[in-house]
């Protein structure tokens, strides 16, 4: 999946359904991080919390700050889900999402 916005864009939200072979997974009493990165660093340009918007059907979102769309570039991230028996899950479980930060004209 490949989540496209504008740099310095604030109001569009990554909007995803977190699941594994089984389905779709129930977030009820998680918590869900959103990690992104460059693709040449291993460092975390983004540590955040995902908004759960319905546990149930494993959906959550991540809406951009400011300071998170204003360098132009292509960059992977994923959702770290942790249960609340503190097992941790990451989605998605192969690869990872691509963000890509297009460059604006103002």
């Amino acid at each position: 999946m490949t989540f496209k916005i504008k740099q310095n864009d604030t109001k569009i939200a990554l909007k995803a359904v977190l699941e594994n072979e089984s389905g779709a997974i129930d977030l009820t009493g998680a918590t869900v991080r959103f990690l992104m990165s460059n693709y040449s660093r291993s460092e975390n340009i983004i540590d955040g919390l995902g908004d759960i918007k319905d546990a149930v059907n494993g959906e959550v979102w991540y809406v951009f700050s400011y300071d998170e769309t204003d360098q132009a570039g292509i960059f992977k991230a994923e959702f770290e889900a942790t249960f609340s028996d503190g097992r941790i899950e990451t989605f998605p479980t192969e690869d990872y999402l691509t963000i890509e930060i297009i460059q604006d004209l103002g």
